[in-house]
């Protein structure tokens, strides 16, 4: 991380307590030099205690930006947790106990890393001002360049819950137009899926299982992939027309025409692009029987992961359909909560192309 204790300083002096504010000096240099690596957590244990008072009065209040790395103020924790990155060996995300009452916490990027530059790139062309109204409503003040501000606000979009999202890319609208709508599109999977259905299709997809989703919609077949897909190779989605009849031949054909659409061009050698890039392929109700899936597999898509929506099935009828290699995504997505979900996308989607219009006005 490249954290500046003097822009720390800067940043802290606002939201301190007025009484305090000649103990952020001290604080910004300690955390600056746990983010820049001067020291390690465990040594700036003790440091960070002598500066408790501060740091629990900063508990609550939105954290704050400097560069790329966010600093915040939480609750208590155990000892201190260290996130690295597994690919490069960088530590990311450091969490320290300051007291029995509060934490700080650094993050510089996360393992969502590739969505987060994506989501930068979309933001870019705003106001500062409109990037700080943003902030606001995401819980953080930024600071730094436009860049570094596009991508903290990528990572909080990806972090907050839905209502949040829509409020502070509606924040955005006038200015962002059309991308507003496709920075809902890339966020709002992260904030409607539950993190263990996620890592559920983390582990399966790559495998090449199936997956069962409690839903009828393929839009939301594509949000539970896109939850789980954020880094390289980036997974290859299509939808599978409904509508097969009992001929196996008519859903082969469907199979074949929704993997060349995923890959994006006509397979030479099936077997190779599979192997490269993973493929789901989103079926619609009703799920298959098992004898249809194993022949299709066995027509050279063993290595594609088949994500059946189940519709109105339970899981114990799911469940008696012995789908081999199929895991049942759980948590369920709750049909009320996805509706209103749903409501909540298409109407912010509706709301920035308005603003949009507006803004050119």
């Amino acid at each position: 991380m490249t954290v500046s204790s003097s822009d720390l300083e800067a940043v802290l002096e606002r939201a301190a307590p007025p009484a305090l504010k000649g103990r952020v000096p001290t604080l910004a240099r300690i955390v600056a030099d746990l983010a820049n690596g001067g020291t390690t957590p465990e040594a700036a244990k003790d440091a960070l205690a002598a500066e408790a008072e501060l740091i629990e009065a900063l508990v609550g209040a939105k954290a704050v930006s400097v560069g790329r790395a966010v600093v915040d103020f939480k609750g208590a924790i155990a000892g201190s947790v260290n996130v690295g990155d597994v690919a490069g060996g960088d530590i990311f995300n450091i969490t320290v106990a300051a007291s029995p009452a509060a934490s700080v916490q650094i993050v510089e990027k996360t393992p969502r890393h590739h969505v987060e530059g994506q989501l930068a790139g979309l933001l870019k062309g705003a106001d500062v001002g409109l990037y700080k109204e943003a902030g606001e409503i995401l819980g953080v003040v930024l600071s730094g360049t436009e860049e570094d501000m596009r991508w903290v606000l990528a990572r909080r979009l990806l972090e907050t819950d839905l209502e949040t999202l829509v409020s502070a890319v509606t924040a955005l609208s006038s200015q962002l137009c059309e991308r507003a709508g496709a920075v809902v599109t890339v966020a709002a999977p992260f904030a409607c899926i539950d993190q263990a259905a996620v890592a559920l299709v983390r582990d399966a997809v790559p495998s090449r299982r199936g997956l069962g989703v409690k839903s009828a919609r393929t839009e939301t077949g594509r949000m539970v992939t896109g939850a789980a897909c954020w880094a390289p190779p980036m997974w290859g989605v299509q939808e599978v027309p409904g509508g097969w009849g009992p001929d196996l031949a008519d859903l082969e054909q469907r199979v074949a025409s929704a993997v060349e659409e995923a890959l994006g061009f006509p397979p030479e050698d099936l077997d190779e692009e599979l192997s490269a890039l993973p493929v789901v392929l989103v079926f619609p109700p009703p799920v298959p029987t098992a004898a249809d899936l194993q022949a299709i597999r066995a027509k050279g898509y063993a290595k594609v992961s088949f994500l059946f929506l189940t519709g109105e099935m339970t899981r114990p009828e799911f469940a008696a359909l012995a789908l081999p290699d199929v895991d049942y995504v759980v948590p369920e997505l709750d049909p009320a909560r996805e509706a209103a979900y749903w409501r909540d996308i298409n109407r912010a989607l509706r709301d920035a192309k308005r603003a949009c219009g507006a803004g050119r006005t």
